[in-house]
């Protein structure tokens, strides 16, 4: 490896280092990444967890959001996640500012992690140093990544994909069957880092690329013999993954089951952010409809979504790919294996690309609808992930086989040259002569003209092979880099807006979340306004000039930072059940509701007046934790059930009736009132709840928290059934007497899940040690 010193490790860390340029001043100056999701969901969510943690409570449940949701059971908090553990102690030593910090080296940390498995993989195909490193880079730098800075939880599990390829071929290409077992169980820590890492979606993208290389690697192998055990080597790696992060996958798919996405995501929201056609003239135009960091996007849908460059020089190299496999005349260093990997790697991005159009075309409509999988999540474009991957590829192949021109090839290039001085040129006229056109179309066009004039300078004057010029080759191999890591910068340098960390400053209590604290509501339609109409616009990061607002209304999750409860939650998952509650609240007039609300513990209600300017109605909140002496029942009904809720939401006035879905829950009357009967709230904290109760009937006691499998009760000790009432609630039937009852939450089966979790786990780590002791 001869790129920049002898030594390997140098390249390896010029790779690692190289994408810290992007985040490197606002690190220094004390800023972080914080619009959108990080703000909103990631830096409040770890906050929380952390601060639950100092404090001795294992964060399984958030009692601020949602009336109560899973807190590690939600699967982008990634809370088990090992690279996520160095934030804690940032937390510990500067709370969450400082925990937010860290969120933002974490992000150049990670882009850094891609780039030397990329380079990894390259090395393993054969590729020659220049080639790693231009693949390193373009897949580090990518616009996919860059632009999704603050979606911490995509960057965390999209990066691992070389690595997960690299141990696949080391698997491959290992003799012995304990270096193979070795190798296995690799991929199978791999995986599972990459299960923790907190995005489903690009973890199963991922999987799918898996999958696809090692049928196209075992197809080339002669001997079925071979193939089986690789295949089932694989296999059994995967096994191993899944069974490591079990722990956090089980208790994940049980909230999965109990969510709005328990079947599958509605058709509308499955195809949004299918990706713009236009936006294809990414690769080479990465601004040309604009970019909101500049605050003048003006394209269809998010820019992030469909964000593509991997910079100019890196997509005219997997152009230069098609050649080299079409062309007739032998290429140096450049065998039937790689030119095989360069089709395998073009039908890749073809199959990513058709789709990423998603309901542009009726290939992705036709996937939703009959096979299983497609229709769970949203946003086809970030199938790109496995296109930009195969391109980033495909270039570290193209610069490996870069060499000196030819004649004929000496006079396109002087062609080149001279036509990206006309784009120039021309994009210059036309910014004077044609006022009317978009000025992000001559910016792109003059940025493009001037690098591909660069790249052609840079092709013309290739140095030759030989001792003579190994200095020379050096030098031009250095201006090669620098000239991509520029235009990898200018193009990245905008894609996310800073804040000073101070901004996060929290002060929640943990230890008693919903004590002295009425719950705030945000009508969803409000809370959809203030957030992608006032301060979170797509079309400019930096519209908004007063973002303590965010704060101080607070925007769920934001809550988290302070401590205060909210009907809101913004979490990716919810339950089905909460979803529907929330529809039929939001569109009641909230005159009829004020009557609901108080009861259920909301003391704040966020509205809207002129020029989306909101302010708060106040109400009188009663406690979360009621009597109820009799009930009505629904039955299996949905209609009827329905019809029960929102009559109970519209007149909610004196004393009522709790709403079960099944008589024999509890033996009491349908007209039972006047109950004598005192609650005392022992203790309120986190996964636990401790009531005393007096009361000279049976009856129900009903907290207005959302019910939820994993929460348990005893009544003096006794272990007691907890009903879903009032169709979202939890309660418990309480006989007359004096009692104790005592709710605690643990996810369903968590501590068998967790052995099996840590044993699969340690058998992998004896088996490498084993290996290696023994190889």
């Amino acid at each position: 490896m001869k790129l920049l010193c002898k030594s390997g490790n140098l390249v390896y860390g010029f790779v690692f280092l190289a994408p810290f340029i992007l985040f490197l001043i606002p690190l220094l100056e004390g800023k972080v990444i914080f619009w959108g999701t990080a703000g909103l969901q990631f830096i409040p969510w770890r906050t929380y967890g952390y601060a639950l943690l100092s404090e001795g409570v294992f964060p399984f449940w958030n009692p601020l959001n949602g009336m109560g949701a899973p807190l590690f059971a939600n699967y982008q908090t990634a809370f088990l996640y090992p690279l996520s553990w160095i934030l804690y102690p940032f937390y510990l030593a500067g709370g969450a500012p400082a925990l937010a910090w860290a969120y933002t080296l974490l992000v150049a940390v990670h882009l850094g992690i891609a780039g030397i498995g990329t380079a990894l993989l390259l090395r393993e195909m054969g590729v020659n140093t220049r080639g790693q490193v231009i693949a390193a880079l373009a897949f580090s730098f990518c616009g996919y990544f860059v632009a999704r800075a603050s979606f911490f939880s995509m960057i965390w599990a999209g990066v691992w994909l070389p690595w997960l390829i690299w141990a696949i071929e080391r698997l491959i290409k290992s003799e012995k069957f304990s270096q193979q077992w070795q190798w296995m169980i690799g991929l199978a820590l791999i995986a599972a880092n990459q299960l923790l890492a907190g995005h489903a979606q690009l973890t199963f993208y991922s999987f799918v690329f898996a999958g696809s290389w090692i049928v196209f690697r075992v197809a080339k192998i002669s001997l079925w013999k071979t193939k089986l055990k690789i295949v089932t080597l694989f296999a059994l790696g995967m096994v191993l993954a899944f069974l490591i992060a079990s722990v956090q996958l089980i208790p994940t798919l049980e909230y999965l089951l109990q969510s709005q996405r328990s079947d599958a995501v509605d058709y509308e929201y499955a195809m949004n952010y299918s990706l713009w056609p236009w936006r294809l003239l990414g690769f080479l135009l990465p601004d040309l409809f604009g970019n909101p960091g500049r605050g003048n996007y003006w394209g269809f849908g998010a820019y992030w979504e469909d964000a593509l460059y991997i910079g100019l020089l890196p997509i005219l190299l997997s152009l230069h790919s098609l050649n080299l496999i079409f062309s007739r005349k032998p290429v140096a260093d450049f065998d039937y294996e790689k030119r095989r990997m360069v089709k395998f790697l073009w039908m890749i991005i073809i199959f990513a690309i058709v789709l990423s159009l998603g309901k542009n075309t009726p290939v992705f409509p036709w996937l939703y609808r009959h096979v299983p999988g497609f229709d769970m999540f949203q946003a086809p474009t970030r199938w790109m992930l496995l296109a930009v991957f195969s391109l980033a590829l495909l270039a570290g192949l193209g610069a490996h086989s870069w060499g000196y021109p030819t004649a004929a090839g000496i006079k396109r290039l002087r062609l080149l040259a001279a036509a990206s001085v006309a784009v120039g040129i021309g994009a210059m006229v036309a910014g004077i002569v044609l006022p009317q056109i978009e000025q992000t179309f001559i910016r792109s066009f003059l940025t493009f003209g001037v690098l591909l004039f660069l790249i052609s300078i840079l092709a013309l004057f290739t140095p030759g092979e030989g001792e003579f010029n190994h200095k020379r080759r050096k030098l031009w191999e250095g201006f090669a880099v620098g000239i991509m890591v520029v235009d990898l910068w200018v193009a990245g340098a905008y894609s996310n807006p800073f804040m000073e960390a101070s901004f996060f400053n929290s002060s929640a209590s943990v230890s008693k979340p919903l004590e002295n604290h009425a719950r705030i509501y945000i009508p969803s339609t409000v809370e959809n306004r203030l957030k992608f109409e006032k301060y979170l616009l797509f079309s400019d990061f930096n519209a908004n000039s007063n973002w303590d607002e965010i704060k101080l209304l607070p925007l769920p999750n934001m809550n988290l930072l302070l401590g205060v409860p909210m009907v809101n939650n913004f979490d990716p998952l919810v339950t089905n059940r909460y979803n529907q509650w929330m529809d039929w609240l939001n569109n009641l007039v909230p005159v009829e509701s004020q009557n609901y609300l108080e009861k259920i513990g909301v003391g704040s209600v966020v509205q809207l007046g002129n020029h989306l300017d909101w302010h708060v109605i106040p109400l009188q909140p009663q406690s979360r934790i009621m009597w109820r002496a009799c009930q009505r029942v629904a039955g299996k009904d949905e209609n009827v059930l329905k019809s029960m809720v929102l009559q109970q939401m519209e007149f909610s006035d004196g004393e009522e009736c709790i709403i079960v879905e099944a008589e024999d829950q509890c033996k009491i009357a349908s007209d039972q009132i006047g109950a004598n009967t005192t609650i005392e709230v022992l203790r309120d904290e986190v996964n636990l709840i401790e009531v005393a109760v007096r009361t000279n009937s049976t009856g129900w006691l009903r907290f207005a928290d959302s019910w939820y499998p994993g929460w348990d009760a005893t009544i003096d000790g006794q272990s007691a059934s907890v009903e879903r009432v009032d169709y979202l609630f939890k309660g418990v039937c309480v006989p007359a007497g004096n009692h104790i009852i005592t709710f605690r939450y643990l996810p369903t089966a968590f501590p068998l899940v967790l052995w099996a979790s840590l044993g699969t786990l340690i058998f992998c780590l004896i088996t490498v040690v084993m290996a290696i002791k023994f190889r």
